[in-house]
């Protein structure tokens, strides 16, 4: 018997899951055990079900219509991918958001010094002493430490944005553009505040698909949203439907950012490679989701959108 609160065994994980309606046609329960026990654990490969419908009544009460565990697998699969590409874009992303703002400040005559300085001066005491505590941490970082140390006392701005976080790099990113009436970079900024917030959620391994249904408070942004509305694929209440989903927001906000803050076409061709190999997976499996308008819908959306903004030449 289970003690109450110990880790029930996978075969009694397997056996709850048949008990609330998962099927094990495509993957059979040894192969589900097997699974469970080396590949994934049982709290993130069932947080998928989210997607799926339960029967309202009748003797399947509660049990979930027409799911599988190998779609849940197939599912938990497709996320991880998309993790791992998000984390390559953000890279890119922020990477290429430090160089405009070096290009700008090249640009207005800046002085390196001073601008960092007029940063820090502008940020509440709070802010100023979290900035403070986070520049001082630098100082025994293996990797940076030794710029934190001698730019100590006085920070040029090439080594300040080498030394901040993603956070700090916005904060200092929308002071730039404000500071010089930068009116698409204080867009853009927006945008980056959700690439930050996904690259995060990768980097935690936090399941992304787990709730496509899930809504959200903010928007879409503005210029996203124009150049969604510019895919004649996408009609417009479909555009909307799809948009309502906060996952689906942040994943088509930093596909637009990395389509619009990265300079590099090499960069370009290189993650279109890399997403239209992510979209033929998500759709590998196509007839899993044939009766699941929700996982179909979204892998659509968000297949015209790589199609329409990632196509390979």
């Amino acid at each position: 018997m289970q003690k109450p609160g110990g880790l029930l065994s996978v075969e009694a994980q397997v056996a709850y899951l048949a008990a609330k309606g998962v099927g094990f046609a495509l993957m059979d329960e040894a192969a589900a055990m097997q699974y469970l026990q080396y590949h994934n654990n049982y709290f993130k490969l069932t947080a998928y079900r989210k997607n799926y419908q339960k029967h309202p009544g009748g003797a399947k009460a509660g049990q979930y219509v027409r799911l599988e565990f190998a779609h849940l697998v197939d599912l938990a699969t497709i996320d991880m991918e998309w993790r791992y590409q998000i984390m390559q874009m953000a890279l890119d992303i922020e990477h290429h958001a430090k160089l405009q703002i070096l290009r700008l400040l090249e640009a207005k005559g800046a002085d390196a010094y001073d601008i960092v300085a007029a940063y820090r001066a502008s940020l509440s005491e709070n802010d100023r002493r979290i900035l403070d505590d986070e520049l001082q941490r630098n100082r025994g970082n293996v990797y940076c430490g030794a710029l934190a140390e001698k730019y100590a006392q006085r920070l040029p701005v090439w080594v300040f944005l080498e030394l901040v976080s993603f956070g700090k790099l916005l904060s200092f990113y929308r002071f730039v553009a404000e500071t010089y009436h930068q009116r698409a970079m204080k867009n853009m900024f927006y945008c980056l505040l959700d690439c930050k917030t996904l690259r995060n959620a990768a980097a935690h391994n936090s399941c992304l698909l787990n709730d496509l249904s899930a809504g959200g408070a903010r928007r879409v942004n503005a210029d996203v949203a124009q150049a969604l509305a510019a895919i004649e694929a996408l009609p417009k209440t479909f555009r909307r439907q799809k948009l309502g989903c906060e996952r689906l927001r942040q994943l088509v906000t930093l596909l637009y950012a990395h389509r619009a803050i990265v300079t590099s076409d090499s960069l370009h061709q290189r993650e279109a490679e890399r997403l239209q190999a992510l979209s033929a997976r998500m759709h590998a499996h196509d007839d899993y989701y044939s009766e699941q308008d929700l996982i179909r819908t979204s892998f659509a959306f968000l297949g015209v959108v790589i199609d329409n903004w990632y196509a390979l030449r």
